[in-house]
């Protein structure tokens, strides 16, 4: 919700974000680092109450236009909002909301922007506060890992110290981004900023070396890379059993899969045949998590779309609902049933023995390494041009996983690189959502079956355009990725660290 008592803004919004595949992540952790700092610093600032309405709107909505234009999306998301409207908010208050986001990002020119210019000052006063606080909250989420919190925010002779915990390695530098990002609250707030990391509350040594770094051997990468996704595995299980956040359960599968991922990217260096087994029992333990997690967003889709259904259909989609919740249950009994068995416990201790022992004697370093494998994954990909506006669902299917694992690779081996393989890793990612609804919204139609007319058949009638919007948004940010000015730009790129 984005505000208490106003659950239909609070769905108008999220059914925004989520039509233009904005990361549900990223727009939950602004919008939380926002609202942090909003309660901390609006009374000084001169801000009301009713204004972190318009903080958290902006903050859920301002990567809306990144899949369609990724190098100015601020502005597109501004666009989206004045073109499509928002449930609940006038036209003042939704130009407000453009313009916050509008500014989130890049150079603020507003005595330029005939929006800004066109509202009362006090609007105007009120939009360069909220953008300034919303900049800072997207610096500290600059990594996209959403791994850090705001610890404190004190005023301390005339300025605003803001202290952030998180992720060894990623507290750094997205610190040191939300410091680049409040250049604006800097020029409109009443007092200056600055963000540093909580004190005593430093790296330790032996997280930070799960830091993947150009130099390091590929034996020192890959124990590193397979430690960390194990450990994240660990971290999320007690979430997953109790069942009562079912974020848990998506973050120990992604877990699973990144684990695999980096047997796969690690196997020819390392053998294949020491790999393999615990490949195997991964992919074993991805199946019993996905089975519950697909149910969940299946679940959850259907919840809102009940809530926004006719009143004559609802009865027939409660008891559909029903029954899927009913499934969903039994599925959950068979995962923890696997999770505590002996095979499971066999595993996980088998695995972080041999993580310890070492992983093998690859002595080559992985700088090279990263950007061969970079390189021959980006390759499979673009083979896929050719007739991809009517490729079949199957093969989409196959372009979905190849650029996942590719993601995958390229989040392992990012810090040995700069920003075109974080560019190539943003793109990804949509095209990897954008598939996925494409894939999700036809297992979903096979699930209904056939069925008469009635809210079933018009509840598939609305997959399949969902499913034909999906597949828009994915050719749009497919022409990104295969660009002849990206992949030149990460052919370089990947060049430089095979010197």
């Amino acid at each position: 919700m984005v505000t208490e008592g106003g659950s239909h803004q609070a769905a108008t919004v999220e059914q925004l974000r989520q039509h233009y595949n904005s990361e549900e992540a990223h727009s939950i952790a602004v919008e939380r680092l926002a609202s942090a700092i909003f309660q901390e610093v609006h009374k000084d600032v001169g801000l009301g109450a009713r204004d972190r309405e318009l903080l958290s709107t902006a903050a859920i909505l301002h990567d809306i236009g990144l899949e369609q234009d990724p190098e100015t999306h601020n502005v597109r998301s501004r666009e989206i909002l004045l073109e499509t409207g928002l449930s609940g908010f006038g036209p003042t208050r939704l130009k407000v909301i453009a313009c916050i986001v509008t500014f989130h990002r890049k150079k603020v020119k507003w005595r330029q922007d005939e929006l800004f210019l066109s509202l009362d000052p006090k609007d105007q006063d009120r939009i360069l506060k909220l953008a300034a606080i919303l900049r800072v909250a997207d610096g500290l989420d600059y990594t996209h890992g959403q791994s850090v919190a705001i610890e404190s925010i004190r005023k301390k002779k005339k300025r605003f110290v803001i202290q952030a915990v998180g992720e060894p390695g990623d507290v750094e530098a997205n610190v040191k981004r939300a410091n680049k990002k409040g250049d604006l609250w800097q020029m409109v707030m009443p007092a200056p900023m600055t963000v540093t990391p909580a004190k005593g509350k430093k790296s330790s040594p032996k997280k930070d070396s799960h830091k993947t770094r150009r130099g390091d051997t590929v034996h020192d990468a890959a124990r590193a890379i397979m430690s960390r996704q194990l450990e994240r595995m660990h971290e999320t299980e007690e979430g997953t059993r109790a069942g009562e956040d079912i974020e848990a359960l998506h973050d120990m599968r992604v877990a699973t899969r990144r684990l695999r991922a980096a047997l796969r990217a690690f196997r020819k260096p390392l053998g294949r045949e020491i790999l393999e087994p615990y490949r195997e029992e991964l992919k074993w333990v991805a199946g019993t998590l996905g089975r519950v997690r697909d149910l969940d967003v299946w679940i959850r889709f259907l919840e809102t779309y009940v809530d926004k259904a006719p009143a004559a259909d609802r009865e027939a989609l409660e008891a559909y609902l029903a029954a899927e919740r009913s499934e969903r249950e039994s599925l959950r009994t068979r995962l923890i049933a696997d999770l505590d068995s002996d095979r499971f416990a066999q595993f996980t201790k088998g695995f972080d023995e041999f993580l310890r022992r070492g992983p093998g004697a690859a002595d080559d370093t992985v700088g090279p390494f990263a950007a061969r494998s970079i390189a021959k994954r980006m390759k499979r990909i673009l083979k896929f041009a050719d007739g991809i506006k009517s490729a079949p669902e199957e093969r989409l299917h196959r372009l979905r996983i190849l650029c996942k694992r590719l993601r995958y690779t390229g989040e392992f081996f990012a810090p040995c690189f700069g920003k075109r393989v974080e560019k190539m890793i943003q793109i990804l990612r949509h095209v990897q959502d954008a598939l996925g609804d494409v894939h999700d919204t036809i297992v979903w139609r096979e699930r209904i079956g056939d069925v008469e007319p009635g809210p079933l058949a018009t509840l598939k009638k609305h997959l399949a355009f969902r499913a034909d919007q999906a597949h828009k948004e994915f050719l749009h940010v497919w022409r990104t990725l295969a660009s002849k000015k990206l992949q030149k730009a990460l052919r370089k790129e990947l060049k430089t660290a095979t010197k």
